[in-house]
């Protein structure tokens, strides 16, 4: 009755939860220096937390984009927000020294962006213990790559 169609519904949908899961990649991208493997740990949590109870509509939101030119835009819409914000958060860790200079930025930060994105839907049909699991995958793919200490030394 409000919405033109489902793929409507859907992208309205996607809208009013973004900004509930983007706040988690605000945490993430506010990671300083000082951070450890736990503290990147307790962000994935929040990110993953707050997208978990929308996972069967984020697969249909998925399913739709597929043939929905508007919601296709919606999500790459909102990887590119996540993507540039990682590009900042990586930037700044590369003038402070806490990230690898030989990192391109922007590169790494889409991969990144869409690796965290789109691996949420591994979490559609995990239990607790599982998505723990997921959880500690993610946490070591991210570490390694932008934090990882015993890294080749990073070029100050």
């Amino acid at each position: 009755m409000y919405f033109e169609d489902k793929a409507d519904l859907l992208h309205s949908w996607l809208e009013t939860i973004e900004a509930e899961i983007g706040a988690g990649s605000t945490a993430w991208w506010e990671l300083t220096q000082n951070l450890d493997r736990s503290d990147l740990r307790r962000v994935m949590h929040r990110i993953l937390s707050a997208y978990r109870p929308h996972l069967h509509l984020m697969a249909a939101v998925y399913d739709a984009a597929l043939f929905d030119r508007a919601l296709d835009l919606g999500l790459q819409a909102i990887v590119e927000r996540t993507a540039d914000g990682l590009r900042h958060h990586i930037e700044r860790g590369q003038r402070e020294g806490w990230i690898d200079l030989d990192l391109l930025a922007a590169e790494t930060a889409s991969w990144l962006a869409w690796l965290v994105l789109r691996g949420q839907r591994r979490l559609r049909s995990a239990d607790d213990a599982e998505f723990e699991r997921e959880i500690d995958a993610y946490t070591d793919v991210l570490w390694n790559v932008l934090y990882a200490p015993g890294r080749p030394a990073f070029h100050q």
